[in-house]
């Protein structure tokens, strides 16, 4: 069998954008004036998320100031090494990619549709397209819906434990991107990819646990 659609997540997954995170994050949080401590756990919420996580109170505001400025600054975010060779290699039989984010389109587009994997992107499921983000299962949802995906015919690649939560309630395999040296691994990860190269095993279906 041939998962012929392949659900990824960027941030942390296709592209290395913890720096731009942070620094957009901190520019902010300075220019509201919020005094505020930026830990590991906001980098996998979403921007309202992490605003409501950090007590922020003018949310909106302060939503169009971070994401503006880190769209800005993502324009620079490199894909991680072996990134655009392993979907080009992945995709070359038919397959292709869905994008699935908690970032708002202005940052995630530019990532991904207007980028050099835009030929294998047929989607990007983003912020603004369900009312519920991960760890709820609502954008995998989804995205099966969209394209008729059975769920057990594909797999959601992503490096946070948000990205396993939601594969799990949508009853879709993980796989976790360990070639992220910042992410976690947990234990509950049956399937690990420790390179991009490594998402070779899709093609032959070999040692992929499903959920």
């Amino acid at each position: 069998m041939m998962r012929k659609y392949i659900l990824m997540d960027i941030d942390g997954t296709l592209v290395n954008t913890k720096e731009q995170f942070y620094t957009s994050l901190g520019e902010t949080l300075s220019h509201f004036g919020i005094e505020a401590e930026m830990t590991p756990e906001l980098f996998g919420m979403s921007v309202n998320q992490a605003l409501q996580a950090l007590q922020v109170t003018n949310i909106a505001e302060a939503k169009e100031f971070w994401e503006t400025r880190f769209a800005e600054l993502c324009e620079q975010a490199p894909f991680f090494p072996g990134i655009p060779e392993a979907v080009e290699d992945l995709c070359r039989d038919g397959r292709q990619l869905i994008v699935i984010t908690s970032r708002s389109h202005c940052t995630a587009d530019p990532m991904c549709l207007y980028s050099p994997l835009a030929p294998y992107i047929c989607c990007c499921i983003a912020a603004e397209d369900t009312p519920r983000h991960k760890p709820n299962p609502d954008p995998i949802l989804k995205a099966l819906a969209l394209y008729n995906i059975d769920p057990k015919d594909t797999i959601y690649i992503g490096d946070g434990y948000h990205d396993y939560m939601a594969s799990r309630a949508a009853g879709v395999a993980f796989g976790f991107a360990g070639w992220n040296e910042d992410a976690v691994c947990h234990e509950e990860y049956a399937n690990v990819f420790s390179t991009p190269a490594d998402l070779k095993r899709l093609e032959a279906e070999e040692g992929i646990v499903h959920a």
